[in-house]
């Protein structure tokens, strides 16, 4: 499977549109994006915006989203691929 460039959009973060890879697999309906660790960042800041929390964590390797209304956090781990 080849990756593809697209953008990614998530509601509630109106007015930004993420720029990442699909292999066109979709999760529960969505699309299913990859992205470059600094591509990652830029999603966690815009995230973070919102008042909740988004950071890398290194000790786990990975990017963790605080979903609002929750105490549970959802994990989404970077992805060591190349690009080429």
């Amino acid at each position: 499977m080849i990756l593809r460039e697209a953008d990614f959009r998530i509601d509630f973060l109106e007015g930004h549109a993420f720029p990442g890879f699909t292999l066109g697999e979709t999760w529960n309906g969505f699309a299913k994006p990859y992205f470059t660790f600094t591509q990652a960042q830029a999603l966690a800041t815009a995230w973070s915006s919102t008042g909740t929390k988004a950071f890398y964590d290194d000790q786990q390797d990975a990017f963790v989203f605080e979903m609002w209304l929750s105490s549970v956090l959802n994990t989404f781990q970077y992805q060591r691929n190349s690009y080429s």
